[in-house]
């Protein structure tokens, strides 16, 4: 990938201001770096400091007694299980469940702040190790340690869609001694025995690494997000809920939660039980990722008709994250709400600082860098050969599988499978709850959508809707690997949505603020 040099090291003065709750550090208070990409900062030689501080703190969180609260065992408890316990004392409630709001308005914030605490600890053990090596330039460079995000939607996911930092179980790193092979933090993680009740002896693991059909898939999304035509609306863009069950819209169906459901889904395992998901450490950088998407959005819809955040979500709390150490009161959605809200954290994204005066801009160039891709080689786990789909001025046909579910109907996530004249084509993941005793999960319609826009072409279909309703059928699997009859499932609906979409610089810019897609009526398959 293209590098942009976003910081250096140079000397500066490092002193000690307060900041609400556990976010509470000493340093430059100029400073507000931004999250690297984690392909920049693994690969580029530039960042070798920081990566290896990096590397570490993450080492020294993961082998902290589970007792402290600072302890990566407790920290990504914070998500689910262990049910019953408090996070810092902070009371829970429901008390069985975990913190995390899934479901609500409130999801990307409250993940904000999530992984603001955790960006903060790892800063403080990026910072002690810093000073015990008592090197200036080592110290100097853990101001600059923050989280890096994984953006399973570039090129580079597409072209390496898993790579080493994830999987290796070493890392060499630089040390003031030389180099050196460690633990690799990234790859997994096992909690004290006994920390999680339901499973004593856990650990972390994938069901399948990350492929490029899933990238490509998820970069069709991540397009859609920054369209005006589908996610000008707060509402829409923050959550899978689906407010307006039945609506042709499709800002219904192409939430950032729906895409970042079904990250989860896709890879499987720890990362697709909301309640252990946290203990899989790539959790983070899906998340750095999904708060990065977040704060581009905020600018690039800034000024957008229904962009603003609906006054019960600005009031809403983000516990067990205090805005005071010491305190009960937790932060509110509106402090840490809108793009210029991660500098509260003392941290930004690189396309923030490229263009954080020019939200028009911004939005060209995301949908831009997520284009449609024209895939010369073979995305899809079909056995359907590759065709070319070369996109023009005149718009690129889109297809779409919009559906709506009650979330809880099964007591567990599960897969909306779809297949294209019998060949397995994408799935949609409902990012459910398991069934936890004593608690009564009310029922929940969200909106998701999946892309069948390879499947069809590859099918030669997809300039041919009227055949779409006999090509395509659907299967409904749990994460346990259930199939599920779609005759017990009486909330699901399933829409087929064709769409033209528009790619070219000029066309994008000649058509904001409006639509930048068009979309047809959708055909009624379930």
């Amino acid at each position: 990938m293209e590098t942009l040099l976003l910081f250096a090291v140079t000397a500066a003065s490092v002193r000690a201001i307060g900041l609400p709750g556990y976010l509470n550090d000493p340093f430059d208070v100029s400073i507000v770096p931004p999250r690297l990409d984690c392909v920049d900062l693994f690969t580029n030689s530039a960042y070798e400091i920081h990566r290896s501080l990096f590397i570490q703190a993450l080492n020294l969180m993961q082998g902290r007694d589970t007792s402290r609260f600072t302890s990566w065992t407790q920290l990504a408890g914070i998500h689910g299980e262990p049910y019953n316990q408090a996070w810092d004392y902070y009371e829970l409630y429901p008390k069985n469940l975990g913190y995390c709001p899934h479901g609500s308005t409130k999801f990307p914030h409250w993940h904000r702040a999530y992984m603001g605490q955790i960006e903060t600890h790892v800063k403080r053990a990026a910072m002690a190790l810093a000073n015990d090596y008592n090197d200036e330039k080592w110290m100097v460079a853990s101001n600059y340690v923050r989280l890096c995000y994984w953006d399973w939607a570039s090129d580079d996911s597409i072209s390496n869609p898993m790579p080493y930092w994830f999987t290796d179980s070493t890392l060499s790193i630089l040390t003031p001694s030389g180099y050196q092979t460690v633990h690799n933090p990234l790859s997994g993680f096992a909690p004290a025995s006994g920390f999680i009740p339901s499973n004593p002896n856990y650990r972390s693991s994938r069901a399948q690494n990350w492929q490029s059909w899933m990238a490509i898939q998820s970069r069709d999304e991540v397009r859609l997000l920054f369209d005006p035509s589908v996610n000008s609306n707060w509402a829409a863009f923050a959550t899978h809920t689906n407010d307006n069950a039945g609506d042709s819209n499709p800002n219904q169906y192409h939430s950032v939660e729906h895409i970042h459901d079904n990250v989860h889904g896709w890879l499987g395992n720890t990362m697709g039980v909301v309640s252990l998901a946290a203990f899989d450490p790539i959790f983070f950088f899906h998340h750095a990722n999904v708060d990065r998407l977040l704060t581009l959005w905020e600018l690039a819809m800034q000024g957008q008709p229904n962009s603003q955040i609906d006054s019960n979500t600005a009031s809403s709390p983000l516990p067990p994250f205090r805005n005071e150490q010491n305190q009960d009161d937790p932060w509110l959605v509106r402090d840490l709400a809108g793009w210029q809200g991660t500098t509260k954290m003392f941290y930004t994204y690189p396309e923030i600082i490229q263009h954080k005066n020019d939200p028009a801009g911004l939005r060209a160039a995301l949908m831009q860098k997520y284009s449609f891709k024209n895939p010369t080689v073979q995305f899809q786990p079909t056995s359907f050969s590759g065709r070319d789909s070369t996109p023009t001025d005149a718009g690129q046909p889109g297809a779409y599988a919009h559906f709506e579910v009650d979330k809880h109907c099964l007591g567990e996530a599960f897969y909306v499978k779809f297949f294209v004249n019998g060949h397995f084509a994408t799935a949609g993941y409902v990012f459910a709850m398991n069934s936890v005793a004593g608690v009564t999960m009310a029922p929940l319609i969200i909106g998701g959508s999946a892309v069948l826009t390879h499947a069809l072409m590859n099918a030669s279909l997809l300039d041919k809707p009227e055949q779409w309703k006999k090509a395509v059928t659907v299967k409904v699997e749990t994460f346990s690997g259930r199939d599920i009859p779609l005759s017990q499932i009486y909330s699901l609906k399933i829409k087929l949505q064709p769409a033209i979409h528009y790619h070219s610089a000029a066309e994008i810019f000649s058509r904001l603020p409006s639509s930048t897609s068009s979309w047809p009526s959708p055909i009624q398959l379930i």
